[in-house]
């Protein structure tokens, strides 16, 4: 049983304030003077979880589901390339850019270079691009469509561990003009056609993230980044090397034209979790019609998973939480180690799911001591966290702790909880919680080791 509402809140707050006094808050009126720099944000006012978003030059809101939800389904998934119409779109956007029309040669080496840029992106998963339409259920990305100007790509949803098999992702070909718009006739036509390839790869990698389960503030996931929940931190324009980023976290065409652009360190642990695509997945630790437990002394202790692709030690957690229950957790680290906590709720509709905000802490092993907190993880081009003024990235919603640094071994505890400050919130709600580190936990504590786990793994750098 928790305390009481009002309670609650003043010790969230006391919380809070001991969190931030550890850090320079920086000027918010600064962060967000950069809100200039880019287009109007474009966004139909539904609810939270609820927007249609596409990805275009500017701000990229995150779209809605479509497809039937399948459950979880054997490793080995086949993506379907659809190039209905191709040749058309890059006809018309040859025209509109003022270039040269692309011969079937050509043609046929950009749909090269895409396959092989997404097989990179994808490197370490079971994901297989072909060009052959698989038969059953199958996931799409369909480059022969076409959208608004300025629209470059749109998916299904976000769909956190991949419930959905047949989902669709689109990258609208004719809005790439300005890849292209520099060049004239058929000058330096190995450079149009490279930059052209890496802009239609990584919009089609984009998109197709999303309906794996990615959001755009997953490219902040660097092992350089930590965040707290209370100092904003500036990134150095980091995130806009990573596959998730868009015109709302300040991509810039030069970089939409590089073909080295990876999955951020984030992006790597939660593409683990997703069904069909990881050879081991990990398991969710579910709350099912039992209790996780309230305090630290009835606080549940979570296992951690090694992951394949990269190293990291992770659990899920699915529970639910509301005005008179929290969920704690305990969970062993490392001194030296880092730790982050990442709440999602990013459902398919035909999930019965109550969205609910949510308040997450990192509480110290004495129990009480709380080391860090957030409930709200938002961004600003070269900027993340809180106080961001008017404007904040597309889906900076739910509350993400990124690499916080363990100070000593320890077992130390994860508190989520309802938002008390929202007053429109039911009073219970649905939550998925990742929680991993980057060294694995004191000897003697439980590590789970999965099969396979001592394959080779690829680190990416962050």
């Amino acid at each position: 049983m928790r305390t009481s509402t009002s309670a609650r809140a003043a010790q969230l707050s006391a919380a809070a304030a001991l969190v931030v006094a550890a850090g320079a808050i920086t000027n918010s009126a600064n962060a967000c003077s950069l809100c200039t720099n880019i287009d109007e944000m474009l966004h139909l006012g539904l609810q939270k979880g609820d927007s249609i978003w596409w990805e275009g030059q500017g701000n990229e809101p995150e779209p809605v589901y479509s497809s039937s939800y399948t459950g979880d389904r054997a490793s080995g998934t086949t993506v379907w390339l659809d190039y209905a119409n191709f040749t058309t779109r890059l006809t018309n956007l040859a025209a509109a850019a003022g270039v040269t029309a692309f011969s079937p040669a050509e043609v046929s080496l950009i749909q090269s270079n895409i396959f092989s840029q997404l097989n990179n992106a994808y490197a370490g998963f079971s994901v297989n691009f072909s060009t052959i339409q698989p038969g059953g259920a199958f996931p799409t990305i369909n480059f022969g469509l076409t959208a608004s100007p300025g629209a470059l790509g749109v998916a299904d949803g976000i769909d956190y561990r991949n419930k959905v098999v047949n989902d669709v992702a689109r990258v609208f070909t004719e809005g790439f003009t300005f890849i292209l718009d520099e060049f004239t006739a058929s000058t330096a036509r190995s450079t149009q056609i490279a930059q052209l390839s890496a802009a239609l790869a990584g919009t089609a990698a984009h998109e197709l993230g999303h309906n794996l389960g990615l959001r755009h503030h997953d490219a902040y996931g660097y092992t350089s980044m930590s965040y707290d929940g209370s100092a904003v931190v500036p990134t150095g324009g980091l995130q806009n090397q990573s596959i998730m980023g868009t015109g709302s976290t300040g991509m810039a065409e030069f970089e939409r034209e590089s073909n080295s652009r990876l999955f951020s360190d984030h992006s790597l642990v939660k593409l683990s979790f997703a069904a069909g695509i990881s050879t081991n997945v990990p398991a969710t630790d579910a709350e099912g019609g039992g209790d996780f437990g309230d305090t630290t002394g009835t606080a549940h202790l979570v296992s951690l998973t090694e992951l394949d692709v990269i190293t990291r030690y992770a659990t899920n957690i699915t529970g639910r939480v509301g005005d008179t229950d929290d969920d704690v957790f305990a969970i062993d680290l490392e001194a030296g180690s880092t730790f982050t906590a990442d709440v999602n709720l990013d459902f398919h509709p035909s999930i019965p799911f109550t969205n609910i905000d949510t308040v997450i802490e990192l509480i110290a092993p004495d129990g009480s001591t709380v080391l860090a907190l957030d409930n709200f993880s938002g961004y600003n081009l070269d900027f993340f966290g809180q106080n961001l003024g008017s404007f904040s990235g597309g889906d900076g919603f739910d509350p993400w702790l990124i690499n916080v640094p363990i100070a000593s071994t320890g077992r130390y505890y994860l508190r989520i909880s309802t938002d008390p400050n929202n007053f429109d919130d039911p009073p219970f709600g649905d939550y998925e919680l990742l929680m991993y580190t980057d060294i694995p936990g004191p000897a003697g504590f439980a590590v789970l080791a999965i099969a396979g786990a001592g394959l080779t793994r690829r680190r990416r750098a962050g």
